[in-house]
């Protein structure tokens, strides 16, 4: 066997090494957007505004009021909804560059994942969060017959009141990784119009006579 014959054995060995050892694309599309929603959950939880909430006993009934209760649902939602579109740029142009084949599934499948991201950080923001207050006044309001938790014993608990909130990272990786391909595919259709303008004046048989 020549040298040359044993080097493009090992190249292609080597090809197909680092091609085995890349994650599936339909697994990278789908799971990455999980992870980030793993991670999308605890910074949700450390930006989201909370508040204390003011508790009092009358009697054997808990009576709760939250101060400025639309604000403070609409700054939570909208701290998630800001992670959401920021996710989806990143899923979005993650996609149109490595989904060069297949691109319309993957792009399905990372929608899907980024669903299923936003629900992810949903549940880990909500468990890192204060517990609901309910159970807050189970374990810290026992002073019968008065008030307790003035002082801001109890905290609001983190949640998404608009179901909507969940989808914007789905919407913008839609958006994003549709804009990338078009892109994409813009760019490769100028290079074969570059590529036939370059062959005609270069072939003689192709040049004006």
């Amino acid at each position: 066997m020549s040298e040359a014959t044993a080097s493009a054995g090992s190249a292609e060995t080597g090809t197909a090494v680092t091609q085995d050892r890349r994650l599936p694309a339909w697994l990278w599309a789908l799971g990455l957007p999980v992870l980030g929603g793993a991670v999308l959950g605890p910074v949700w939880w450390l930006l989201a505004p909370t508040a204390p909430v003011q508790v009092a006993l009358s009697g054997e009934t808990l009576l709760v009021s939250a101060p400025s209760s639309p604000e403070l649902y609409a700054a939570q939602d909208g701290t998630m909804a800001l992670l959401g579109v920021v996710a989806g740029v990143v899923t979005g142009v993650a996609v149109a560059a490595r989904a060069r084949e297949r691109p319309l599934i993957l792009t399905l499948l990372a929608v899907a994942g980024a669903a299923l991201g936003s629900a992810v950080a949903l549940a880990i923001g909500v468990w890192l969060g204060p517990a609901s207050l309910a159970d807050q006044g189970a374990l810290g309001v026992d002073a019968p017959g008065g008030s307790a938790g003035a002082d801001g014993s109890l905290i609001s608990p983190l949640g998404v009141h608009a179901p909507a909130v969940l989808v914007v990272w789905s919407l913008v990786t839609l958006l994003v990784a549709a804009l990338g391909h078009a892109v994409v595919a813009w760019r490769l259709g100028r290079a074969a119009e570059d590529a036939d303008t370059d062959t005609a004046v270069t072939d003689p048989d192709a040049a004006p006579r």
